[in-house]
């Protein structure tokens, strides 16, 4: 009886090029390799296992490098707010902020309108930057209105170094409203 050879074909282990590998690991490399560049070289798995530290790391290194704002966001922002959903759709109200930013975190006061010309404000409970994103959360209680409503605002967007802008929610009484929003620095924070 004569042996025949195993076709080399079922002897290698599926393998996968190297630019479908490098864009599932990373949406930087998905942005950086694309399918039409040509390259289509294959790895085996022990390349692809180092491949894939190698991403990690530089993901790791790479939002490390972007952990604290790049623009110091203290002081005074004024602006204003449009409501897209709710019986108030279309229109556009006042919005002022008093930030306060140390490292990533954001803290302060917010001042919005009321009925006639008054104002109220409402505490920033937690906010948070990661380049150059925000989120916002404040809450607090219009004492102006009869009963008093509570309002709860959250803000997320993105800023400069003298605009912000983004979308969010602002509930009163539990009623929640889709809004926009933007704001300019009117007043930086005294000192460094």
């Amino acid at each position: 009886m004569v042996a025949l050879p195993r076709p080399r074909s079922a002897a290698r282990p599926r393998e996968v090029p190297d630019v479908l590998f490098l864009c599932a690991i990373s949406p930087v490399f998905a942005g950086l390799l694309r399918s039409d560049s040509g390259l289509v070289v294959t790895m085996r798995r022990r390349r692809k296992a180092q491949a894939a530290r190698l991403g990690i790391a530089m993901l790791v290194l790479l939002c490390g490098c972007t952990a604290t704002a790049p623009v110091n966001l203290s002081g005074t922002w004024a602006g204003q707010f449009t409501w897209l959903t709710g019986p108030a759709a279309g229109l556009s109200s006042s919005l002022e902020l008093e930030l306060l930013h140390g490292s990533r975190d954001l803290s302060g006061v917010i001042t919005l309108s009321s009925s006639g010309q008054q104002t109220f404000d409402i505490d920033i409970e937690r906010g948070r930057t990661t380049g150059y994103t925000l989120v916002i959360e404040a809450s607090g209680t219009n004492d102006l209105v009869t009963p008093a409503a509570v309002v709860l605002l959250d803000l997320s967007g993105g800023f400069d170094t003298t605009n912000m802008a983004g979308t969010g929610t602002q509930t009163v009484n539990g009623n929640e409203y889709d809004i926009e929003w933007s704001a300019t620095l009117v007043a930086p924070a005294d000192g460094p």
